[in-house]
């Protein structure tokens, strides 16, 4: 039966009443509708399974207005019954008056309220509050389920002496069960199969008034694996009796975020080490590495037979690739980690050509082959760019193609691929008569450390240098590709965009031999720890210029007390040093000297090539630095500027 509000309302409520007295339940509906407090609509049941079916059909309720006392259940199972199967309603119980105990026990067992009926009579303004404060309390529980799904949280209460249990829809969505299809008991929950048995695990650890946290991995009937924080706090009611109340919250997203954060992390932390390893085994490969060439150079310029000379020669040849092969490694590393500075200099490009043909002409003569470089007549010559990472590139594309040609030769062609007022893009084409790729292995050539492989043949170098060329090409805008036939040669493209130049570099006059001897006599101190580079240094110096006086400090204390005694033209300064770094011992002579001590050009000698140190350098007061291993020409070169131009 229903009765339904005075026509007109715009807002009212519904409220079910499951009450076998239908006089009573006609009075009910008179209250509500006299009062101006709350106004509804009051639909009857006069069964708990007929009120059931209802609810099953159609939950949208303010209240339950239960009689403990009906047709099909009596007493505290009724209330059971029906908060077992709709467990998220508000159920007031209507009880008489020598039942107020079963009233209360039936709040605690989960009831919103109860109401007392007085000789068949209910106060209609406690009734009429009642409600109204269901009303409101549903309404915050609501809002409190959508609080719930967003935060992806949700609550739940067990009473294991009552064989109660509730939770929140939240709590069956996280578990992936639909909240209007699925409830559990209490019992239900001790079935090992249970969905929501991970639940009662806290409850098993915990007696009143503890409160204890777990994460937890649970598997999904979808076989998808969560991560759920439980939170579970045992309390002990006014009877004795213990119940437990705990939070389940949806952890997943955030232990994945966690699990990435803590992958970059490591990713970076290992990518520093990696750094610092590399820089470290650099330094101390390439160290020895200049005693090698140095001692090897000097050994060939003594007078040796013809054999001894060949075995000389491959010394110094093996220990010049080996030397390529570390700072392929190096330059690898500086371009993954950003290290690389790009300059953007004035210069000539046929000139740049011309170098590339001078030096790799000799290397194609070995081999019998043919080298032809030939650059069309619209293509500029002056320009602004990176001419040293330019001719890498070219250099490594020509001596690929040497490498993997047996006959005919190779060929370098430039041309104008597009031009504007500004800027220029050319393409460089490198065409080779050699071996060829298969086309499936196009683009993998150009991942680090792969090597084209011949099943007869076995060719040098660890498959570094074409990606270095395709990461420099990229820096700076360009793109390099390649096309290829097994067996017909290949031909490796670059287009390079670079820009005009507005006016003519100054040309820069190569120092004759004759020049280099074109210095006063000097005194010259050597700050360096390892003994051989010490010989080879000064053996170098020495035999090319016999009027210089080259002396030699262990360290850096060992320096500044030397400076104390006497006056030096130029110190050559190593940066890895025991006791007093070369670091430490420039700031100390610039700050703490006296002119014109203070002011003595400092040339650093470092094996490391990276950015950073370059900027260290310049930030304590270094001058200018020379790479190990250093070739004989660009150490006389720089020291030759150094001491017959002013610099004090």
């Amino acid at each position: 039966m229903i009765y339904k509000p005075h026509s007109g309302l715009e807002d009212f409520s519904r409220v079910l009443l499951i009450e076998d007295d239908t006089s009573y339940a006609r009075l009910v509906e008179l209250m509500l509708n006299e009062s101006e407090l709350f106004r509804c609509e009051v639909v009857n049941c006069t069964t708990l399974e007929a009120g059931m079916a209802t609810l099953e059909t159609d939950d949208n309720f303010a209240a339950v207005l239960l009689d403990l006392s009906l047709p099909d259940s009596t007493g505290f199972s009724t209330l059971e019954s029906l908060l077992t199967r709709f467990p998220n309603q508000n159920i007031i119980v209507l009880t008489g008056l020598d039942d107020e105990a079963i009233g209360v026990s039936a709040v605690k067992a989960g009831a919103q309220d109860f109401l007392i009926k007085r000789t068949g009579i209910l106060d209609g303004h406690l009734l009429v509050k009642t409600l109204r404060f269901s009303k409101e309390r549903k309404q915050i529980i609501s809002r409190l389920e959508e609080a719930q799904r967003a935060a992806r949280l949700g609550h739940w209460e067990c009473r294991p002496d009552r064989h109660f249990f509730f939770a929140s829809d939240e709590v069956y969505r996280i578990f992936d069960l639909d909240p209007s299809l699925t409830t559990y008991s209490c019992d239900d929950l001790l079935l090992p199969e249970c969905p929501l048995n991970p639940l009662l695990i806290l409850q098993w650890k915990i007696t009143p008034p503890q409160e204890r946290s777990e994460e937890l991995r649970v598997r999904l009937s979808s076989d998808e694996i969560l991560t759920v924080l439980l939170t579970c706090k045992a309390h002990q009611d006014v009877d004795g009796g213990v119940y437990y109340r705990g939070i389940v919250q949806d952890i997943t997203q955030q232990k994945q975020a966690e699990e990435l954060r803590k992958a970059r992390d490591l990713a970076e932390h290992t990518a520093k080490v990696r750094e610092k390893v590399i820089a470290s085994v650099s330094h101390e490969m390439r160290t020895p590495m200049n005693a090698i060439m140095g001692f090897s150079s000097l050994l060939l310029q003594t007078p040796l037979q013809p054999e001894q000379t060949r075995y000389v020669t491959s010394i110094l040849q093996s220990s010049e690739l080996l030397l390529d092969i570390i700072n392929d490694i190096l330059q690898v590393s500086a371009l993954q980690h950003g290290h690389l500075s790009l300059k953007s200099d004035v210069f000539e490009l046929r000139p740049l050509l011309q170098q590339l043909h001078s030096v790799m002409h000799f290397r194609a003569m070995e081999k019998s082959l043919s080298l032809e470089i030939s650059c069309h007549d619209d293509v500029p010559d002056k320009l602004v760019g990176d001419p040293q990472r330019l001719s890498q590139v070219l250099f490594n594309l020509v001596g690929n193609a040497l490498k993997f040609t047996d006959k005919g030769g190779v060929k370098v062609t430039v041309t104008l691929e597009a031009h504007s007022e500004r800027q220029v893009v050319l393409h460089f084409a490198v065409k080779d008569s050699g071996i060829g790729i298969p086309k499936e292995e196009l683009e993998a050539i150009f991942e680090a450390f792969t090597r084209i492989t011949d099943k007869d043949r076995f060719y040098e170098g660890i498959g570094l240098g074409l990606s270095i060329a395709r990461m420099l090409v990229e820096e700076y805008g360009g793109r390099l590709w390649a096309e290829s036939e097994v067996g017909a040669g290949s031909v490796f493209h670059v287009h390079w965009p670079l820009l005009m130049a507005a006016a003519t570099p100054a040309e820069q006059s190569p120092l004759v031999n004759d020049s280099l001897y074109a210095i006063e006599p000097a005194r010259i101190l050597l700050v360096e720890d390892h003994q051989l580079n010490q010989l080879v240094v000064k053996h170098l110096l020495e035999k090319k210029w016999p009027q210089l006086t080259v002396e030699v400090a262990n360290h850096g204390d060992e320096a500044i007390q030397m400076m104390d005694q006497r006056d030096y033209a130029l110190i050559l300064m190593d940066l890895q040093m025991p006791v007093r770094d070369g670091y430490e011992t420039t700031t100390y002579i610039r700050q703490h000297l006296t002119a014109p001590k203070s002011r003595v050009p400092i040339l650093a000698m470092t094996a490391h090539i990276q950015s950073t140190v370059q900027e260290n350098c310049r930030n304590v007061g270094i001058n200018d630095f020379i790479m190990k291993p250093f070739e004989q020409d660009q150490l006389f070169r720089i020291i030759h500027h150094y001491l017959s131009s002013p610099h004090l």
